[in-house]
């Protein structure tokens, strides 16, 4: 047993027999009365977003994942494809989430199995993409930092510093979408 004090961004747990993966964690502790924690949660099972509040110490159960390593192949309209020791492993769209958006071939993954039944996929944090995309440099606004919005080779639009061209390889969190260094 955990308790949701002990919950953090990628922990599993579950609930009535669904296991959740741990989107976003709160904490927040209001004059005298019991502290609260909000989770932003995804299940793995359907693969929907769910809000959930606790008091601070409420327990939860530590989900029972077995995962094994895959590489990813390609998607089908329905799936996502991944080879994992000499065999295919199909994961339904709606169980990896957005999380599909940041897959490219070749990408080593950890797959999440749940009662024998892949559902969902673990990437690595950090991913390198080329970038398709990139508007040129607008010269003159530079009082702040100023950002603009490029397109990957995968189609996703991330948030980049000004210098960054059309071709380049960048680092990107695969977790947030957000925008870490140039390769």
């Amino acid at each position: 047993m955990l308790n949701v004090t002990e919950l953090r961004h990628g922990m599993y747990f579950q609930e009535e027999e669904t296991p959740f993966e741990v989107l976003s964690y709160e904490h927040t502790k209001m004059g005298r009365g019991n502290a609260t924690v909000r989770v932003r949660v995804r299940n793995l099972l359907t693969g929907a977003m769910v809000a959930k509040t606790y008091i601070s110490s409420k327990r939860v159960e530590e989900a029972e994942l077995d995962q094994k390593e895959g590489t990813f192949l390609y998607r089908t309209n329905t799936d996502y494809v991944f080879d994992t020791d000499e065999e295919r492993t199909e994961i339904p769209r709606e169980k990896v989430g957005e999380q599909g958006n940041y897959l490219k071939k070749g990408m080593d993954v950890r797959i999440l199995i749940y009662e024998n039944e892949p559902i969902g996929v673990t990437l690595p944090i950090k991913a390198e993409y080329s970038v398709k995309e990139a508007p040129p440099d607008a010269r003159g606004n530079s009082a702040n930092a100023s950002t603009k919005e490029v397109v990957l080779e995968n189609n996703v639009k991330v948030k980049t510093p000004m210098f960054i061209k059309e071709g380049d390889k960048i680092i990107v969190d695969t977790r947030t979408g957000e925008y870490i260094s140039r390769a």
